[in-house]
């Protein structure tokens, strides 16, 4: 029988959690680069998939599985965290995305370019934005009281 592990490994997994009906987010396996280094990218799940949105890259499923998790438990109001003893659970541990493939680098320094980047490249880069709890708003004093 011919070998089928090029063809059968998986390149794409869907994660989900156990707080959500749907899928949390999706996670695939690339290489990219001129040494054609292993990645996996992890974006937010939507069933259009124009609307999904970038989480990271990082070296293996596990490192992308974990920071997936880390993030949406990190969205979860805080009852969810709450053991069945009435103490909060540790949340999962976020780790740094793997930076891009290495790229040539010319043999001497360039002078520095000062140009704004787009805010589309800036923002694939970066982790997203964990929400706070909202706090609960402080009574304010009407300017009319007391008329």
């Amino acid at each position: 029988m011919p070998d089928l592990s090029n063809v059968t490994t998986p390149v794409e997994w869907v994660v989900t959690h156990s707080a959500s009906k749907e899928p949390i987010a999706l996670v695939r396996r690339l290489r990219l680069g001129a040494q054609r280094e292993l990645y996996f990218r992890a974006v937010t799940w939507r069933p259009n998939p124009a609307r999904r949105e970038l989480v990271g890259y990082w070296g293996s499923l596990e490192e992308a599985v974990q920071n997936v998790y880390g993030l949406y438990e990190r969205s979860l109001p805080p009852q969810f965290h709450v053991t069945g003893g009435g103490t909060a659970r540790e949340l999962q541990r976020l780790t740094k995305p793997k930076p891009p493939p290495a790229s040539v680098q010319p043999a001497t320094p360039a002078a520095p370019v000062h140009t704004r980047r787009p805010t589309a490249l800036v923002h694939d880069r970066r982790m997203p934005t964990v929400r706070q709890p909202a706090r609960p708003m402080e009574p304010r004093q009407l300017a009319t009281a007391g008329r």
